[in-house]
């Protein structure tokens, strides 16, 4: 029955992740194009400043809030509780965020203070953002269902209203308002499982909660922090904003391929939090280690695919200008493989273990040597000194990790990355043969006819080799017959 549930959430999620894959693969190439490499720098950069005060504003309270609400999730009166708690919480953190915030525009920055002004639209949404609570209680489809919705506004936006460079203020607008009126339509259905009749709660329930979200929060922030602080960096320490472009561009791309990877743990912190409130230890544990096998089955071909011919798709996708994107892509590809199995072992299991502590330490170690990797790097060598930075600091993350969660199963796991290398060796290595061979062209087309190859060439060896988990697909889909 769990494992029913698992598959269930994680296909709903995977719809909304399949989405998150194909709304870009069509505005990107738009936005790329009108906005420009520059622009779409300045963009991100002052995205990274609103996200410093979103986050802040949070306190930790969004994971707080699932894994409490995982708790809970069979009593409405407890549920209700734990909803109400969290909702005022966020809304008084939030708000004296926002005024944090605009003071800091006004006396802080000097450049592109419109711009950050209308980032400031993303810290009123964080407000009204309740995905937590679905997360918590494993009702996956609204979610998806919302986040459907705010794609398919905002890509029709886009399109109606940014049509030159000077548009940006247009984009960033529609990106900020697109995301508040999601998070309103799914508070509004959030009646389904609360009763709003226990709307009150004592100020002291809620200053209670604040140390633990807090101690949650700590790694929240933290790595939140580390997702932009590069980009943050670049654009006031390189050669430019261009170069933050193409830093954010190659990120999309790696991102996109991440969010197959990453939607495996968040279906089943719910799950796994259940289980150790439950004191089934046991069961967790092996949720966790299929987790990894899985992770390492799909990242591993993914990451030499991406070597092998990651480059062809950047003149389709971001047009002229952008080549020193594809060198990035390739730079960037073992992250989807480390961060992958960082979001299962450290974001989902170590949170669900309430081991905040360990996990915290795991990111402080990587963001000590981000940040001193940056400061060296990114002066002599822009986006790419940030994306050696990055990488590195992640693997050594990865490492600590595993070495902190000693009850899974790590020798199996080394002989899958092992086998998975080896699998996707041949696979990559046929691929690019294929590629100077017969498709040496750089077109969206021959992308597509590679990526196909090598998920053939991957399904054939794993066919061949009589792989456990692609057997134990097989033998679901017989007995559903």
């Amino acid at each position: 029955m769990h494992e029913k549930r698992i598959l269930k959430n994680y296909l709903y999620t995977m719809v909304g992740q399949m989405l998150n894959l194909v709304i870009p693969l069509i505005t990107t190439p738009y936005i790329s194009r009108v906005l420009g490499a520059t622009n779409i720098g300045i963009y991100s950069y002052t995205l990274s400043i609103s996200t410093y005060f979103i986050v802040a504003g949070s306190l930790g309270f969004p994971l707080y809030g699932q894994r409490e609400v995982a708790f809970v999730s069979h009593d409405k009166e407890k549920l209700s509780h734990v909803f109400f708690k969290v909702l005022y919480a966020q809304l008084a953190l939030l708000t004296i965020t926002l005024l944090a915030y605009y003071t800091a525009v006004c006396f802080v920055f000097k450049e592109n203070r419109m711009i950050l002004i209308l980032q400031s639209i993303g810290i009123i949404g964080g407000v009204f953002a309740i995905s937590w609570f679905y997360y918590g209680i494993e009702q996956f489809k609204v979610t998806v269902a919302r986040n459907m919705f705010v794609k398919l506004i905002s890509t029709i936006c886009v399109f109606l209203f940014v049509k030159t460079n000077s548009d940006l203020p247009a984009y960033t607008s529609i990106l900020g308002i697109s995301n508040v009126v999601g998070n309103l339509i799914i508070l509004v259905d959030v009646k389904k499982y609360v009763d709003f009749k226990q709307y009150r709660v004592r100020v002291s329930d809620i200053i209670a909660s604040i140390k633990p979200a807090l101690i949650l929060g700590i790694p929240y922030y933290i790595t939140s922090i580390y997702a932009v602080i590069d980009r943050t960096m670049l654009g006031s320490m390189g050669s430019g904003y261009s170069e933050v472009g193409y830093y954010e561009q190659s990120q999309k791309v790696i991102l996109l391929l991440m969010t197959v990877i990453t939607s495996i743990g968040t279906v089943m912190l719910p799950r796994i939090a259940n289980d150790i409130g439950q004191n089934n230890t046991k069961n967790a544990i092996n949720i966790v280690n299929k987790g990894v096998e899985i992770v390492l089955l799909i990242s591993v071909p993914l990451c030499l695919g991406l070597i092998a011919i990651g480059d062809m798709i950047v003149p389709w996708l971001f047009g002229v200008g952008y080549e020193k994107v594809g060198i990035l892509i390739r730079l960037f590809a073992p992250l989807i493989i480390i961060n992958g199995l960082s979001n299962l072992i450290g974001n989902q299991y170590l949170v669900a273990q309430k081991k905040e502590k360990e996990l915290t330490i795991s990111i402080l170690i990587s963001i000590v040597i981000n940040l001193s990797l940056n400061w060296m790097l990114i002066p002599k060598y822009d986006s790419i000194g940030a994306t050696i930075a990055t990488i590195i600091a992640e693997t050594v993350k990865i490492v600590v990790q595993i070495c902190m969660v000693s009850e899974l199963d790590h020798s199996k796991h080394l002989i899958s990355l092992l086998r998975d290398i080896g699998y996707s060796v041949v696979m990559g290595g046929c691929v690019y043969l294929i590629r100077i061979k017969l498709l040496h062209q750089m077109s969206f087309l021959n992308f597509i006819m590679l990526a196909i190859a090598g998920g053939i060439i991957y399904f054939i060896l794993l066919l061949i080799f009589k792989d456990k988990y692609l057997s134990l697909i097989y033998e679901s889909l017989q007995k559903k017959r």
